[in-house]
């Protein structure tokens, strides 16, 4: 008959079953199986073997001592001058009253030379025959079943086909020279009772132990195929989830934007799985949940929610910056429950960590706008605080400078009164111009800082932010340990700027500058009650620059301000006073 293709297809399925995924010790097991019934067959036949060679051994000893015994009677004395013509009538009338009357059929008295010298079958006395067995070597009583196709026998052939027990009994004299040898025979029919009985019970005993060893071999190694094939579709599955887990992470990789980033993963996830449906909530920290994308028939639960989902559900959640995401599916019921959760967990994490790359490259991005429009307003500022200072030059120090110079050349012509009073003009003038260009000098560097450290330079700077701008800063500060050049610097030009936007913006003629020092931090709030900051209104390029002095040394700036107060509070590590 010929082999369908279903047949095929299963007998290939078993060898690649047994070539890759068995193994090893699913063979030995099978070869242990095969040595064991090879095992139990040959004791099968070597016990029966065994016991009828131990029963033959028994039985002729049994006889051997039953001669051995009647060959010290009066009636089978053997000596060696016994021949053919000797008078065996007592031993004839013993032999069939006593030996032949029991189990014993036949009975032969041997010369050592092969001549039989007594027999009950009379017609082969005196015959001589050449034996297999060697009498002279004969020591002990020999037992053996015979198929009487010797010569000897052949009146014995007739009567029984069957066989007969053998057994030879060596009679030595008192110097040990071998005198006679008796042979008797007896029926095989205990001898083959026995044997059938053992036979019989091995086969029986051997075969039900191989059939318990294959019922359990079948039973384990059928057990292991189930084990190996539940093992190997776990594998596929892990092997699955792996392969939609790496292109998830591709996908993931292919873009930054987040929007597109969602919408694949949760398509490659509906795609790449057996899930009906996938679908993808935002949860945010104040408890509202939106749908951010759905693949797959999505009637089967509450879209918004709120329902309780049922057993053919999973679900898996990650936290996320604003808040955390949810991931559910449907998932059909012969899948793995644990199985889907982990997948899903997987997807959800990887999908975190893509959302999340997704905003810290808007955040850069959106950053590196604000640092390029910043930059610029810092180049303009630059080129403003210098044409400033140009201005200044020109207009003051330079004002000055040239009526220094015709004041000299006055006075170089001028009455002696006239240029004493000259020259005290110049004299005013030229301190005025010094007083000018201190001014200036510190604004464009406080060398001061380093001079006479943290507390003494603000005081300086509220001074002259009195003396230019008519603001009272009113400075209240503790005893601390003087900071490192960096803070004192960053904490002095903070202040500048704060008390700078005061004057340009606030209104108020006073304001309030306080320096404290505790667990290592240093902190500086300035304070006015001016108009305060407009909500809309972003940070300007002194508000970054400031946060961004206190950020560079690991620091902090914050802004509290309402319709009347305005709080600039700056708090910098210098570690413990």
């Amino acid at each position: 008959m010929m082999e369908g293709p279903d047949v095929k297809a299963r007998t290939s399925a078993v060898r690649l079953l047994w070539r890759q995924d068995l193994g090893l010790w699913a063979r030995l097991s099978v070869a242990g199986l095969v040595v064991a019934a090879v095992l139990a067959l040959a004791l099968g036949w070597f016990i029966p073997r065994w016991v009828g060679d131990r029963f033959l051994e028994t039985q002729g000893q049994a006889d051997a001592t039953v001669l051995n015994a009647l060959s010290r009677t009066e009636a089978l004395v053997v000596t060696g001058q016994q021949s053919e013509d000797a008078d065996f009538s007592a031993l004839d009338t013993f032999a069939r009253d006593s030996i032949l009357a029991g189990d014993f059929v036949r009975v032969k008295l041997w010369a050592p030379d092969g001549t039989i010298l007594y027999s009950d079958e009379s017609r082969i006395i005196g015959e001589r025959f050449d034996h297999d067995h060697d009498f002279q070597h004969l020591m002990e009583p020999l037992s053996h079943r015979s198929d009487l196709t010797a010569d000897e026998n052949r009146f014995e052939l007739a009567q029984f086909e069957t066989g007969l027990l053998e057994t030879y009994v060596p009679v030595r004299g008192d110097d040990g020279d071998l005198l006679a040898i008796w042979e008797v025979y007896r029926p095989l029919d205990e001898y083959d009772a026995a044997v059938a009985s053992t036979r019989l019970a091995v086969r029986l005993s051997v075969g039900l132990g191989l059939a318990l060893l294959a019922v359990f071999l079948v039973s384990v190694f059928g057990g292991l195929v189930a084990s190996v094939q539940r093992r190997r579709r776990e594998a596929e599955s892990r092997s699955a989830e792996l392969t939609t887990l790496l292109g998830i992470v591709r996908t993931t990789a292919r873009t930054i934007d987040r929007d597109k980033v969602i919408e694949d993963t949760v398509r490659r996830v509906h795609a790449d799985s057996d899930f009906e449906c996938v679908v993808l909530f935002g949860l945010l920290d104040g408890g509202e949940k939106q749908v951010l994308a759905a693949e797959g028939p999505t009637e089967s639960f509450d879209m918004n929610g709120g329902g309780q989902l049922d057993e053919r559900f999973v679900e898996a959640t990650t936290s996320v910056d604003s808040g955390s995401l949810q991931l559910v599916a449907c998932a059909p019921v012969v899948r793995d429950r644990a199985s889907s959760e982990a997948l899903l967990q997987a997807a959800v994490e990887e999908l975190g960590v893509a959302t999340h790359r997704a905003d810290l490259y808007e955040d850069l991005t959106a950053h590196r706008a604000r640092l390029q429009d910043v930059m610029m307003r810092l180049v303009t500022a630059q080129d403003n605080e210098r044409q400033r200072i140009v201005g200044e030059i020109h207009d003051g120090l330079g004002q000055d400078l040239y009526r220094v110079l015709y004041g000299i050349r006055g006075c170089l012509t001028a009455e002696p009164e006239e240029a004493l009073d000259e020259l005290a003009r110049l004299e005013s003038l030229v301190t005025a111009s010094n007083t000018k260009l201190r001014r200036l000098l510190q604004e464009l560097h406080p060398s001061v800082i380093e001079d006479i450290g943290l507390a003494a330079s603000l005081r300086s700077l509220a001074d002259r932010i009195h003396d230019q701008y008519d603001l009272h800063v009113e400075l209240r500060q503790s005893h601390f340990s003087e900071p490192p050049l960096a803070v004192r610097v960053a904490m002095f030009r903070i202040a500048q700027e704060a008390l700078q936007n005061i004057v340009k913006h606030s209104g108020t003629k006073a304001a309030w500058v306080t320096v404290a020092s505790e667990q290592g931090v240093i902190q500086l709030e300035v304070e006015d009650h001016g108009g305060g900051i407009a909500e809309d209104q972003g940070d300007g390029l002194g508000m970054w620059l400031m946060r961004e002095r206190a950020e560079s040394l690991g620091g902090t700036l914050e802004v509290m301000s309402d319709e009347e107060t305005t709080i600039i509070q700056s708090r910098i590590p210098v570690g413990e006073d």
